[in-house]
């Protein structure tokens, strides 16, 4: 699974070029990040929806339509990924969180790779108070067969709560 993971970090260095070169006029320009225009921006953020209401209602039927097959989620750091069956089977036991991309959100195109990124803090599902520390989101969507597949989600510590203490 960690090879997995590796293998699709690596490929959003390596596949802008060669698949710029290969199609022509194609919607992604030959650099490896873009600008996001309006309409595409719209379109990831209703995914972004779809997968938020997916895990809030435990609907894992929803949930597998928008993961990809091969979907990793991991925590940066750790040596091990979960799949897309995993994913499925803790968000039908209420298990699985959504992170909201609250702060910083930026969305960015590489190849046929949308990144949405940003800080997310993780909420009691009781009273929406805020708890534990701030985490870096990025999530990677790809477009098959006229919908939007989640591939990829990265979590990470975010530096926000080691600047503090250093103070």
């Amino acid at each position: 699974m960690r090879l997995l993971l590796i293998t699709i970090m690596m490929s959003l260095t390596v596949v802008p070029a060669t698949v710029a070169q290969k199609v022509k006029g194609s919607t992604a320009p030959a650099t490896s990040q873009s600008r996001v225009d309006k309409k595409l921006e719209r379109e990831i953020l209703n995914a972004e929806n779809q997968l938020r209401q997916a895990i809030v209602k435990r609907d894992s039927t929803l949930l597998g339509h928008i993961l990809a097959d091969y979907y990793a989620d991991t925590y940066e750091g750790s040596d091990r990924a979960v799949g897309k069956n995993s994913t499925m089977a803790r968000c039908q036991s209420g298990v699985l969180q959504y992170y909201s991309i609250e702060e910083n959100r930026e969305i960015s195109v590489r190849a046929e790779i949308v990144v949405i990124e940003g800080l997310s803090h993780t909420k009691s599902n009781s009273n929406d108070e805020m708890i534990g520390r701030p985490v870096y989101v990025k999530r990677l969507w790809t477009k098959k067969h006229g919908s939007w597949q989640l591939i990829t989600q990265v979590l990470e510590p975010s530096g926000k709560e080691s600047d503090q203490e250093e103070e």
